[in-house]
């Protein structure tokens, strides 16, 4: 179904706790009651010794040298998040007020929707919306705005259903890490050429 492999996750308790017990009933019936406490130590000493791999806890810096964020394809695509959300503040916060209560702000994918849904408050922006999988059913969190301050759509594409439509930046991010948001736009479109809950049927992806 071309789902990821942790979607599986919930299952794995149930089969460890089976799995357990399976064990467990082979080492008394063959006394080998040793192995209960040889195994569990040896899974905890390998766990902590790949923690890096499994869990974001070094910073990029070490990251980046020790080859993890080749490994890890999630974690180079949360590098430059804060910078991501930092660009489109200033975007926003070029407008007025009254503007600002009228803006929506759409992504291309997921990724740069959570960035911006993850520090939206410490930024003093709205939640973002995206048409991609699942993230379109949640719809445009300002379905009457009439300004949109799009990231990761073309020009071209975007011509479609706006008449004023202005690149602001490409993103970047300071490590200079080539992930899904590097190169994209960050666009701000006014006079939509229908309205936006007509515009967000098409957005879907």
């Amino acid at each position: 179904m071309k789902g990821k492999s942790y979607y599986l996750a919930p299952a794995y308790p149930v089969l460890f706790a089976g799995g357990s017990v399976a064990i467990e009933m082979f080492f008394l019936k063959k006394r080998l009651n040793w192995l209960k406490f040889t195994i569990p130590s040896l899974i905890l000493v390998s766990t902590i010794a790949t923690s890096p791999i499994w869990l974001p806890i070094l910073s990029i810096d070490k990251m980046l040298k020790s080859g993890i964020i080749d490994l890890r394809y999630d974690y180079r695509e949360m590098i430059g998040w804060n910078e991501l959300v930092e660009s489109i503040s200033k975007t926003y916060n070029t407008l007025s007020e009254e503007e600002k209560n009228n803006t929506e702000i759409i992504t291309a994918n997921y990724g740069e929707a959570g960035a911006i849904n993850h520090y939206n408050k410490t930024y003093g922006l709205p939640g973002a919306s995206s048409g991609i999988s699942s993230y379109y059913y949640w719809g445009p969190v300002n379905q009457k705005a009439t300004i949109v301050i799009f990231v990761g759509y073309s020009i071209d594409y975007l011509n479609q259903y706006f008449s004023d439509v202005r690149v602001v930046e490409s993103i970047t991010n300071s490590y200079e890490i080539v992930n899904e948001e590097y190169g994209q736009l960050i666009t701000i479109c006014r006079k939509p050429i229908k309205p936006l809950s007509e515009i967000w049927v098409e957005l879907r992806h």
